[in-house]
C-alpha cells in the first residue's frame, strides 16, 4: 500500500481530492499529507482510525472538506483544525467522540460539523 505521500512523485502533489476510505488506517501521523498543498477534499472514512497526530493536517492549507466518518476516534487534539484554515466542512459521524475539547474550534474559520 502506498503511504508515503510526502515523498510522492510531483504529479501527485497537485491532487485536489483524495479518498483513502476502507484502507485499514489506524492512525493519521503528523505531516501525513503535508506535500499535497492543493488538496481540497479528503475522505478517510471507515478505516478504524483511533488517533490523529497533533500536526496531521499540517500543510493542508487548501483543505475545505474533511470526512472522518466511521472510525474509532474518541478525542481530537486541541488546535488540530487550525492547521487547515480553509476548512468549511467536517464530517465525524460514527466515531466514539464523547467530548470535543477546548481549543479545537479556536480558529477564526467558521464551518459545518456533521455528526450524522
Amino acid at each position: 500500500m502506498f503511504t508515503d505521500f510526502n515523498n510522492s512523485p510531483r504529479c501527485l502533489r497537485s491532487v485536489e481530492s483524495l479518498d483513502l476510505s476502507h484502507n485499514e488506517l489506524t492512525h493519521l501521523p503528523d505531516y501525513f499529507l503535508a506535500s499535497l498543498r492543493f488538496l481540497r477534499e479528503l475522505r478517510v472514512t471507515w478505516n478504524g482510525i483511533a488517533t490523529v497526530g497533533e500536526r496531521s493536517l499540517a500543510g493542508l492549507t487548501s483543505l475545505q472538506k474533511l470526512d472522518l466518518s466511521g472510525n474509532k476516534l474518541s478525542v481530537l487534539p486541541p488546535d488540530w483544525l487550525n492547521e487547515s484554515p480553509s476548512l468549511s466542512e467536517l464530517r465525524i459521524a460514527d466515531n466514539s467522540l464523547a467530548v470535543l475539547g477546548p481549543g479545537l474550534f479556536s480558529g477564526e474559520t467558521s464551518f459545518f460539523i456533521f455528526f450524522y
